[in-house]
C-alpha cells in the first residue's frame, strides 16, 4: 500500500498543478441549471478554503511564490460582495504556515489549521484568532501544537456546539499513512494540550481524511483511500480530443459517524463505489434538508505527480449510504476550475472556493439545489431564519412566485475586450455577467455604432449557455472609422445593462 512521503502531496491533490479543459466523465446527475448567481473574482492568492460567518466571506489563501498565506475577509451583508477586502491576516507573526482550513467557535474566533509549521515540518497546529482581529501581521491568541497535541497533520477542522474542537490529522505508521479524527476539549489554552478522544484504527476506514463537517449530531469525514486494484482501472473520457483513459490509484469515500465516540468506531454510513462519481473529495457540507455536497476533484497519476483532470460539485440525496449516484451536480467548466473549498449560506447557495492555473481564482456563488429534484426535501418546519448579520440572499438565487415582485435583469457582462481587428472587421470577447438576475440567461446581444453616424447594427449572439468565455466577430466595417461596441446579456425578464467598448478599425494600406 502506498502513502504519501510528504506533505505536500496531499495538498497537492487539491492544489490542481495542472489544469486542462476537458469534457467531464462525472456525469449521470440532475440536469437542472445551476449557473452562478455572483463570482467575487481578483483574489489575492490561490483559496484553500472558504468560510461565511457574521454576513462576511472568508477565505483562506494558500502560500505562493510572491507571497505568504493569509486570510481575507469580505463584506457579504448586502447580498453582493466587493472585490475589496475588508481587511487581511498576513505575515509571520500569523504563524500561518501550511494552512487547509477554517472554521468558527460560538464566540466568532477563527481558528485554522496548519499541516505543518515553521518550526517544525512534521508536526502540524491549529493557531486562533479573536472576532475583531486586526489586519496586518497580527500572532494568534493561541496555538494548539506539539507531541502531546498529537497533530502529525493537521487537515480539516471543525467545532460543534459546546466548542469541542475536532481535527482530521494523518501520521506515517510503517510506510503507511494512518488517519485519524482528534477530539480537543472547549475552553483548551496550553500549546500542547492533549485530545480527549482519537477516532483511529482499521474499523474507521479512516486512512487520509481530508474535510470535517457536523451535522445532527453525526460527524461527516471526506476520506481518501489508498487503493491498489484501482491502478488498471481505465474511467473513459467522453472526449477525442484526450486521452482515452484515466488512471486513477485514489478512491474517495465520506463516512459518517456518531460524535460520541472515544476510540475506534465504526462509520454508520458510507459513501463510496463507481456510482457516486468520487474520486477525490475536498470539502464536504450539508444543507438544511440533509442533502450532502462534495467539492471533487479527478486526478491522473504518471507514477510520479499527480495531475488535475476536472472538477464537480456532487450532490447526494439525505439519508446517503452505500453506492449511490448523485441527484444533482455542477460540472467543471461552469466557470469552475478546481472545487477546493464549500460554504453554504443561509439562503441555501453555494459558496465555492476556486482555483484556476491562469491566476483568475474566485469565489463562486452557486444556486441551492431545488426542491424539484427528485430525492431532495424541503427544509424541515420551522428552521431558523438567518441571523442578525448574515448576508441577504444573492438576486438570481430563486424565482420568484409569478406577479409577486418586479423581475430583475441580468447583470452587466464582465471583461469585454478586443481581441483583434482589421479594415473591415473586429473580433472581441467577454465573459458571463456575475449575476444572472430573476430569471436564466437566455442570449446576448451585440450593438455596434458608427461614432459620426446614428446607424446602428444588432445582432443576436446564442447557443453560448453555460459557456466560460464568449467570443464574436463583426465584419462589414469601414476602415479607419471610430466604432462604439455594445453587448448585454439577455433573459425572459429583460437585457441587462450594456457594456461598452470603443475601437477604429485598421486604414486601408
Amino acid at each position: 500500500m502506498r502513502s504519501f512521503t510528504d506533505r505536500r502531496q496531499l495538498i497537492g491533490l487539491f492544489a490542481c498543478f495542472a489544469l486542462i479543459g476537458i469534457t467531464s466523465p462525472l456525469t449521470g446527475a440532475s440536469a437542472q441549471d445551476r449557473s452562478p448567481v455572483a463570482i467575487l473574482e481578483g483574489l489575492v492568492g490561490a483559496p484553500q478554503d472558504v468560510q461565511l460567518y457574521d454576513g462576511k466571506v472568508y477565505v483562506l489563501h494558500e502560500r505562493s511564490s510572491s507571497r505568504g498565506p493569509s486570510v481575507t475577509v469580505y463584506d457579504d451583508s448586502s447580498g453582493a460582495q466587493s472585490s475589496q477586502p475588508l481587511k487581511e491576516l498576513l505575515g509571520p507573526d500569523t504563524e500561518l504556515y501550511e494552512p487547509y482550513s477554517l472554521a468558527f467557535d460560538s464566540l466568532g474566533n477563527m481558528y485554522v489549521s496548519n499541516a505543518s509549521t515553521a518550526e517544525n515540518e512534521e508536526l502540524g497546529s491549529v493557531v486562533v484568532f479573536p472576532r475583531d482581529f486586526a489586519t496586518g501581521n497580527t500572532p494568534p491568541t493561541k496555538v494548539l501544537t506539539g507531541v502531546e497535541s498529537r497533530l502529525v497533520r493537521a487537515w480539516g477542522i471543525v467545532l460543534d456546539d459546546q466548542d469541542q474542537l475536532y481535527v482530521a490529522s494523518t501520521k506515517e505508521v510503517d510506510d503507511n499513512e494512518v488517519g485519524s479524527v482528534l477530539k480537543y476539549a472547549a475552553g483548551w489554552t496550553e500549546p500542547d494540550t492533549a485530545p480527549i478522544a482519537e477516532l483511529t484504527g482499521p474499523a474507521t476506514q479512516l486512512m487520509q481524511p481530508t474535510s470535517l463537517h457536523l451535522a445532527n449530531k453525526k460527524l461527516l469525514v471526506g476520506n481518501i483511500r489508498w487503493d491498489d486494484s484501482l491502478e488498471e482501472t481505465q474511467i473513459p473520457v467522453p472526449n477525442d480530443d484526450t486521452p482515452t483513459g484515466i488512471n486513477p490509484i485514489l478512491s474517495t469515500s465520506v463516512l459518517s459517524f456518531s460524535t460520541d465516540w472515544t476510540d475506534s468506531h465504526r462509520p454508520e454510513q458510507i459513501l463510496q463505489g463507481s456510482k457516486t462519481k468520487l474520486t477525490g473529495a475536498s470539502d464536504i457540507t450539508v444543507d438544511l434538508a440533509g442533502n450532502l455536497h462534495v467539492a471533487n476533484v479527478l486526478l491522473d497519476w504518471d507514477g510520479q505527480d499527480f495531475d488535475f483532470v476536472d472538477t464537480a460539485i456532487l450532490t447526494f440525496a439525505a439519508g446517503w449510504n452505500g453506492d449511490v449516484s448523485p441527484i444533482s451536480s455542477i460540472q467543471g467548466g461552469n466557470e469552475l476550475n478546481a472545487a477546493l473549498g464549500l460554504a453554504l449560506h443561509p439562503n441555501g447557495n453555494l459558496h465555492v472556493a476556486n482555483r484556476s492555473s491562469s491566476g483568475e481564482h474566485s469565489i463562486i456563488v452557486y444556486p441551492g439545489l431545488s426542491t424539484s429534484v427528485p430525492g431532495t426535501a424541503n427544509p424541515a418546519p420551522g428552521a431558523a431564519n438567518p441571523a442578525p448579520g448574515v448576508a441577504n440572499p444573492v438576486p438570481g438565487a430563486a424565482d420568484p412566485i409569478p406577479g409577486t415582485e418586479k423581475a430583475v435583469p441580468p447583470g452587466q457582462v464582465r471583461k469585454l475586450k478586443i481581441m483583434s481587428r482589421t479594415k473591415r472587421s473586429v473580433k472581441f470577447k467577454w465573459k458571463k455577467p456575475a449575476t444572472a438576475g430573476t430569471f436564466q440567461i437566455t442570449d446576448y446581444t451585440t450593438h455596434i455604432e458608427r461614432k459620426s453616424l446614428e446607424r446602428k447594427k444588432t445582432k443576436a449572439v446564442t447557443q453560448f449557455k453555460n459557456r466560460k468565455k464568449f467570443v464574436w466577430h463583426w465584419g462589414k466595417l469601414k476602415p479607419g472609422k471610430r466604432y462604439v461596441l455594445e453587448v448585454g446579456a439577455e433573459s425572459s425578464g429583460d437585457v441587462g445593462d450594456m457594456k461598452q467598448i470603443k475601437f477604429k478599425t485598421r486604414k486601408r494600406s
